[in-house]
């Protein structure tokens, strides 16, 4: 649980970044991506905060610059269930 909550502030920090900066700015924008995103923009980005960035893929609403929080979103689910499995 300890590391779970280590691992949070970094990452929250990079997704509203990411969302309220690097989203914004046209130069960021990669072509047919970027059009894609935008109709998925809030969807995603409730994805990313829950900590489950793998269903953002799986809606088709992924996020540029954001694909490897992937992992790091499977670490925080495993961080999370095994600390209450090891509670009970």
């Amino acid at each position: 649980m300890v590391k779970m909550f280590r691992i949070w502030p970094a990452y929250l920090f990079l997704v509203i970044l990411l969302y309220l900066v690097i989203y914004q700015l046209p130069y960021f924008d990669i072509p047919g991506i970027s059009e894609q995103f935008r109709s998925h923009q809030y969807v995603s980005l409730w994805l990313f905060l829950f900590m489950v960035p793998h269903l953002a893929e799986y809606f088709n609403s992924s996020a540029p610059y954001l694909h490897h929080t992937y992992t790091i979103g499977i670490e925080e689910q495993f961080y999370l269930v095994w600390a209450l499995l090891m509670r009970v």
